[in-house]
């Protein structure tokens, strides 16, 4: 699921019909996908306080896990998802605050909010250090990010090599999600402090993207 803003002209066109298909084929995995990664949903979403941020939410996979009744300020900046998300919401009584654009471009103020979820996100974002930077800063001290998230094979074993080889059909179907990613090294290098961290595939070892990190960032100050 992508966080990036589109562009005018040919380029929006292209992304639209792109975030439109993506849009299509995600609705037909997403309950597989969330059976997959069960174990890490089950391993982090056991302490949510009453009001989230969330980036990247897709069809809404992760309001079955949260309290009836949870604030949910979710960022989906593909529209096509807009409808399930809302769905969703009134399906697990969420209080869902739907916002197109990217958490980067918003104005939550600093400091203003205990949690946010992460769920096979960053794969997709371009500037992932950029990102997680807004998070730590809409972070109050002792705050956390529950992160669930793609990330790359070590360098020169063949799963890095299987995944470079379906790098760029992998992100045209899927929305620009990028099984190269940086994503491991981003969040080392966020300044949010990395507690009870997991990294295991999850899945089918055909999905070049099932080498699945997870675990909690705090913001210490």
């Amino acid at each position: 699921m992508g966080t990036t803003a589109h562009t005018s002209g040919r380029t929006a066109s292209t992304a639209g019909r792109r975030s439109r298909r993506f849009a299509k084929l995600w609705r037909s995995m997403a309950d597989s996908v969330d059976q997959q990664i069960r174990p890490a949903k089950s391993d982090l979403f056991n302490d949510v306080p009453a009001q989230i941020v969330e980036i990247g939410s897709g069809v809404g996979s992760n309001f079955g896990y949260l309290r009836p009744g949870t604030r949910v300020i979710a960022f989906e900046p593909n529209t096509y998802f807009h409808a399930d998300l809302r769905a969703a919401a009134e399906r697990h009584r969420i209080d869902l605050d739907l916002r197109a654009g990217d958490l980067r471009a918003d104005t939550l103020p600093a400091a203003s909010h205990e949690l946010v979820i992460s769920t096979l996100t960053l794969c997709s974002v371009d500037d992932v250090d950029s990102l997680l930077s807004e998070v730590r800063r809409i972070l109050r001290p002792g705050g956390r990010l529950l992160f669930i998230e793609h990330v790359a094979a070590a360098p020169g074993s063949a799963r890095a090599r299987y995944q470079r080889i379906v790098r760029r059909p992998w992100r045209a179907l899927g929305d620009g999600c990028d099984p190269c990613n940086d994503t491991y090294g981003a969040l080392e290098r966020s300044g949010l402090t990395l507690t009870a961290t997991r990294l295991e595939p999850l899945g089918s070892n055909l999905d070049p993207t099932n080498l699945t990190y997870w675990g909690t960032a705090l913001r210490d100050s």
